[in-house]
């Protein structure tokens, strides 16, 4: 009730305000029209009859159903939230534009001062008393649904609606206020123009539902996508829906000519976003090429097990349909924890532990998904709780058409690792290494670059021909 006794007189004061300084600062002193909008006892008059009948009458209203389902308004949102400031200015300017616009018409049809003052005066006084029916509701509905139930407010309208042609006839009034009587067309004039407070309130309450609609979708499309217990065709869908209805507004420029993140995991191994949320961040953030590898399996010491989780197929899969929908090229893959031991106690143990990236173009893995989960699944050699041997990962990777990198050199043997080792891996067959990751130092990443990509390194390594090799 409170909410609805401020809603009609802070946009009556707002257009007052609005038009009062339109008047003073065009009207007055830059067109130089001769007179004033309305008169002080003429600004009295609409305030004593617009804040005081209007208002108790509206603090009659019965609630609206469902108040009490609603969720409470956010604890940082201040007295005057963001939407209350903008019906404000939306239906106090309308009303304080169009009050003005009458005033700058009235010498252009050479009304004459008191006229031009009258019409001013009656569309203020007539909008802002037809207004308080926009105030009842504040959603959709019918404005005059169950006005009968509210009669005091219904008697107020009709009665302070139904005394303003009579005001100029008052003989005290009327020679206090300075009104002059109006013809029918003139009326006709002032009622249809207070009268388009109402279609415009109903535009301004759609146009509002339909923004609250929407943002309740991105909502739920949200939840849905970063949901990892939902079905991956409903998270694709949802992800089809954010880029129709959220604004990409946070989308980075990188100054990269294709910026590329090549090591990304998800919540079908030990990520924190489900396949289409990743490619969705990426996304925002401006990536253009992103490489999506869950872990093909964790040490065994954790799972006790080295057979694939058929689900991170998948999630690749869906990370590759969600990079179609947002124009991002996936590049499936996986990670395989692998040990560089000849013996099974050094697979067991995990010695020489390094992490491999096996990546395919995507096309082939949507056709050969099968295929490569069974050829990895199948390691020669292989049984429960043993690591995965690097060389042979290496070699299943290439016959299937895949390339592989070393993930992260140095974090898990930095102790052991030298460059010596990492070199021998090339001749498994290895085709690059990650060199930019959180683990690596800038040192790091700079000795690697200069260790595989420049022949300057080649004297530090006693002639060892590097090759064309791939960072």
């Amino acid at each position: 009730r409170r909410q609805r006794q401020m809603c009609i007189r802070d946009r009556s004061n707002t257009a007052e305000i609005i038009a009062l300084s339109l008047a003073s600062t065009i009207g007055l002193a830059l067109l130089g029209i001769p007179f004033m909008m309305i008169t002080p006892l003429q600004l009295l008059w609409i305030n004593l009859i617009t804040d005081s009948l209007p208002a108790l009458g509206l603090g009659l209203e019965k609630p609206e159903k469902g108040i009490m389902m609603e969720k409470p308004r956010p604890r940082g949102e201040g007295i005057v939230s963001r939407r209350t400031l903008t019906n404000l200015l939306v239906m106090g300017g309308f009303m304080g534009i169009t009050a003005f616009a009458i005033y700058l018409l009235g010498p252009a049809f050479a009304l004459g001062a008191v006229v031009t003052q009258t019409m001013v005066f009656n569309f203020l006084v007539l909008s802002q008393l037809l207004h308080a029916l926009n105030a009842r509701i504040r959603s959709g509905g019918s404005l005059f649904k169950g006005l009968r139930s509210n009669k005091f407010l219904l008697f107020t309208l009709i009665l302070t609606i139904g005394l303003q042609p009579f005001l100029p006839f008052l003989p005290i009034i009327g020679n206090a206020l300075e009104l002059a009587p109006l013809t029918i067309g003139q009326w006709f004039v002032v009622g249809g123009l207070a009268s388009m407070v109402l279609p415009v309130a109903k535009l301004r309450r759609y146009l509002s539902a339909r923004k609250i609609a929407r943002e309740e979708k991105i909502k739920e499309a949200h939840r849905v996508m970063e949901n990892p217990e939902a079905v991956s065709r409903d998270r694709l869908q949802a992800l089809e829906t954010l880029k129709k209805l959220e604004k990409y507004s946070d989308i980075r420029e990188t100054g990269i000519p294709v910026p590329v993140d090549m090591h990304m995991h998800s919540t079908y191994s030990d990520g924190r976003r489900t396949p289409s949320a990743v490619v969705y961040e990426a996304y925002r953030k401006g990536l253009k090429v992103i490489g999506f590898s869950d872990h093909f399996n964790g040490p065994p010491s954790i799972d006790g097990r080295c057979k694939i989780n058929r689900s991170i197929i998948e999630g690749a899969l869906e990370a590759i349909k969600a990079g179609k929908t947002l124009g991002v090229k996936v590049i499936p893959g996986f990670e395989f924890t692998t040990s560089g031991g000849e013996d099974r106690l050094s697979r067991i143990k995990g010695y020489d532990r390094r992490d491999i990236l096996v990546y395919f173009d995507a096309e082939r893995f949507e056709r050969m998904h099968h295929l490569i989960a069974e050829a990895f699944s199948t390691v020669t050699g292989l049984k429960e709780k043993e690591f995965l041997p690097v060389d042979e990962v290496i070699e299943v990777a290439k016959g299937l058409g895949g390339i592989s990198i070393y993930a992260h050199p140095s974090r898990e043997n930095p102790e052991t690792e030298t460059d010596e080792k990492i070199l021998k891996l090339w001749d498994s067959g290895l085709d690059g290494i990650e060199v930019c990751h959180p683990h690596l130092s800038p040192a790091q990443t700079q000795h690697y670059v200069c260790l595989l990509y420049t022949s300057d390194a080649a004297d530090e390594l006693d002639g060892v021909d590097l090759g064309g090799r791939r960072i």
